[in-house]
């Protein structure tokens, strides 16, 4: 992804985004795609109530904004900046006219929307919880093979569930403090399955 990030460095426009600041909104004309070099921004939906449901949290070293890809592209989705950010903005032409002149970043552009279209679903699923540790829990229990041992980092973690790094981290030692994880280097063991599977067998928000 270097070979990527140093195109949309060279031929992008720097843009700086204050903690709590919105990127874009819902419906709005999609006009430039973001590559995320420090910080870190929240997708989600924003109801008339007021409410907010979180799809994700997206750090450095990722995409931002596909959906300028699209014919008559519009956002799907708010996005803002949960801490001081830095991002790199390309339009559609440049994207078009780089992707023309240069196979490679073709390729990693595409292996990075494939990966991305994994992870959405993903997110999909978990943001159906209402809380971090709901979501946190139940991606747990997912993945606990025969010996009780999750072998994600917690960077994977992080990735997987849409829940930020910081996030993950003070859940994890939540729970260890609770008796019901032990945190080891690149992986989590599940000290007490009973409890974490009462974290997230509960009616799952269904906000609409």
């Amino acid at each position: 992804m270097q070979h990527t990030e140093a195109l949309f460095r060279q031929n992008g426009q720097k843009k700086i985004f204050p903690k709590h600041s919105l990127l874009f909104q819902r419906d709005d004309p999609a006009e430039m795609l973001y590559y995320l070099v420090s910080g870190c921004v929240r997708a989600y939906f924003s109801y008339p109530d007021g409410t907010e449901k979180v799809i994700c949290y997206v750090e450095d070293g990722n995409l931002v904004g596909e959906e300028v890809l699209k014919d008559s592209p519009r956002r799907i989705v708010d996005v803002d900046a949960v801490r001081n950010t830095v991002l790199y903005a390309l339009p559609r032409g440049q994207i078009d006219r780089l992707c023309e002149e240069d196979s490679a970043f073709r390729s990693s552009l595409m292996k990075m929307m494939m990966q991305k279209i994994d992870l959405l679903t993903h997110w999909i699923y978990y943001s159906r919880f209402s809380t971090g540790e709901e979501r946190l829990s139940c991606f747990l229990a997912d993945q606990t093979d025969d010996s009780r041992t999750v072998s994600f980092t917690q960077t994977d973690i992080a990735r997987v569930t849409g829940l930020s790094r910081i996030s993950v981290g003070n859940i994890l030692k939540n729970f260890e403090s609770q008796g019901i994880i032990i945190r080891q280097y690149g992986k989590v063991y599940i000290k007490d399955q009973k409890k974490l599977q009462a974290m997230f067998e509960k009616q799952p928000d269904s906000k609409k």
